[in-house]
């Protein structure tokens, strides 16, 4: 109910209402004619308005939301009929969206002369509700998403800048029944290049893939009656919220005929209200809600099974026989295992304080016995550590949810690295030597890679967020997660942390949450998991307890490196056969003895 109508009400009928001005021809007693005709109406108008209001109480006096109330109850009976099959009407351009209570009633919002007026042809719209969500949504380099958000956009600052809104009305958009908020893309350029100023590698701008999801839109090829129509201007948070109430109340429109035109419209509202909602998964069917950065490719390959990745981590290390039917692919021999792992700031996770690289090459374990839980294979992992030189600051050492030690490397020593290396220095660990440091190897050898992690997914992303697509390796033949491998060789249901899976091989875990050393943990997780399902561990301990029989028996045997003096005594060959310490000749000993000392043939 308008103005005039609630007036109207309230002085009891229409012909109460003040009356029209009378107009003169002559100018000279404009005055005059004014004071002799509006006087008695005045008098009349609050005559009649006093009259009424006395014989009301307060409680009988009509509230702005009975009257919406009340219009509405005649708009569901006036609907109630149904059209052919049962279907039930389709709303009309004249059917009011329900007008929610404003929760800024309070605001000073003044009245422009524009307001209702369609937008001119030409002019390119931003969805509000996009544009506050932002630094989130559309920046392609995740370290400047808090800094940005801080900046300009948390705290209502983003609603505190100089808006021009417009709207589409929500009886046109089949997708809402909310009006839909628009800026002007010229203002939102302003904020952009005061961006990209603060932030010179931010370098963002618009582009044909923002038009696609519905970032930037354009209503020329509409009719005049679709084209969003201006709303109010605003600067603050309080004002916005005025403005969203005030789009509920402006008057309704008629829909053009043109069924075509209106089809491309309402494809168009569709897209402004749903790249505005928190639930936006991206535009076109696409499914991130992030543009792909330039130099991050989409991952090509996909992460197997676990039991699949389990018989395929055993045939690696020859734990397991290749698979030698014809229809199966022969697995790519002497592969190397790198793992790698990522830890970042539990504060802001834009910032990477740490990452880790171990490798394991495959021909380094050819005639070497894997022993207990694949503890022989590790000494040929080579691990490696990298800090960030610009988060070396002990304040960025986790201590909230997990203790951090990024001084506590146990396999090598520290690199400190700055940010903008990091992903040259880790590519180089993806090729030759891979860090072994050895220069005795072909160069024109491609070595087939196979990346490990436990939760390889959060690495990558971390990965990929540093602008190193660790997936985009053309020498990458597998993909392995040591939780999924675990979880499946102990049939749990739940993925066991890196520790509590070492702890389940006898495998000493020290300064957990260091990314070098997580790397080489990883790496001896996989073996432990391996040689554990492969049955290995049982020969393992058949050879452990009948040393340790024999030592219980005999005595311990002789320490590794400890030799017996030269004897001086030479075989036919020429070789000097070394004798016990008491002297005497005879082959070399076992390096068991009797309590006596006297050598045992075992």
């Amino acid at each position: 109910m308008d103005r005039r109508a609630l007036l109207s009400k309230l002085l009891g009928g229409d012909q109460h209402l003040p009356q029209p001005l009378p107009t003169s021809t002559t100018p000279e007693h404009t005055t005059e004619t004014l004071q002799n005709t509006s006087k008695p109406e005045i008098v009349d108008v609050f005559g009649n308005m006093r009259t009424n209001v006395e014989n009301l109480s307060l409680d009988d006096l009509p509230g702005f939301h009975d009257f919406v109330d009340a219009e509405q109850a005649k708009h569901d009976v006036n609907n109630a009929g149904t059209n052919g099959g049962g279907a039930p009407k389709k709303p009309t351009a004249t059917t009011p969206a329900p007008a929610p209570r404003p929760t800024n009633g309070d605001a000073d919002v003044t009245i422009d002369e524009r307001t209702g007026e369609p937008s001119e042809i030409g002019t390119t719209f931003c969805p509000f509700l996009a544009i506050t969500k932002f630094p989130y949504r559309f920046v392609e380099n995740r370290a400047l998403t808090q800094p940005l958000a801080s900046a300009y956009f948390d705290r209502e600052q983003i609603y505190e800048r100089e808006w021009d809104f417009y709207y589409i009305d929500a009886r046109y958009s089949s997708s809402s029944n909310k009006p839909i908020i628009l800026v002007t893309k010229d203002q939102v350029d302003v904020l952009l290049a005061e961006m990209n100023t603060a932030y010179p590698e931010l370098k963002w701008q618009f582009g044909d893939y923002h038009k696609e999801i519905g970032l930037l839109i354009t209503f020329d090829d509409v009719d005049a009656e679709l084209r969003p129509r201006f709303l109010g201007h605003c600067n603050d948070r309080a004002k916005f919220e005025a403005h969203n109430y005030r789009a509920y109340e402006q008057t309704a429109h008629d829909q053009p005929s043109d069924e075509k035109r209106v089809e491309i419209f309402e494809k168009k509202a569709a897209e402004a209200f749903n790249i505005g909602k928190s639930s936006w998964k991206g535009g076109k069917g696409k499914s991130v809600k992030r543009q792909p950065a330039a130099t991050a490719q989409p991952p090509t390959y996909r992460q197997d099974p676990n039991d699949k990745q389990l018989t395929k981590a055993k045939q690696y290390l020859g734990l397991a026989d290749s698979p030698d039917d014809a229809g199966s692919k022969s697995l790519i021999p002497d592969v190397i295992f790198i793992a790698i792992d990522v830890e970042a700031w539990e504060q802001n996770h834009a910032y990477i304080t740490e990452v880790g690289v171990a490798t394991l090459d495959t021909r380094d374990l050819k005639a070497v016995d894997a022993g207990m839980n694949g503890k022989n294979w590790h000494q040929y992992i080579r691990g490696r550590h990298f800090r960030t030189k610009e988060y070396m600051d002990p304040s960025y050492t986790n201590n909230r949810h997990v203790q951090g030690c990024p001084n506590a490397f146990r396999f090598g020593r520290s690199e400190i690295v700055p940010k903008k290396d990091l992903p040259s220095i880790l590519t180089s660990c993806f090729h030759h030597p891979f860090s072994s440091g050895s220069t005795d190897f072909d160069k024109d050898e491609v070595r087939q890679i196979v990346l490990l992690g436990h939760d390889t997914k959060t690495d990558i992303d971390y990965c990929h967020q540093m602008s190193f697509s660790v997936k985009n390796r053309g020498n990458l033949c597998d993909v392995m997660d040591t939780a999924a491998m675990y979880r499946h060789y102990s049939k749990e249901v739940n993925p066991r942390k890196l520790g509590s899976v070492l702890e389940a091989f006898d495998i000493d875990g020290w300064s957990l949450h260091n990314a070098g050393n997580d790397a080489v943990y990883t790496v001896q997780a996989i073996l432990g998991i391996c040689v554990a399902d492969s049955g290995g561990n049982e020969e393992a301990k058949r050879v452990q307890e009948s040393i340790a029989k024999m030592a219980a028996t005999f005595g311990p045997p002789r320490p590794p490196g400890m030799q017996a003096a030269s004897s001086g005594v030479t075989n036919e060959d020429g070789d000097e056969i070394k004798l016990p310490k008491g002297g005497g000749k005879g082959p070399p000993t076992s390096g068991f003895f009797t309590s006596g000392g006297a050598p045992l043939d075992v």
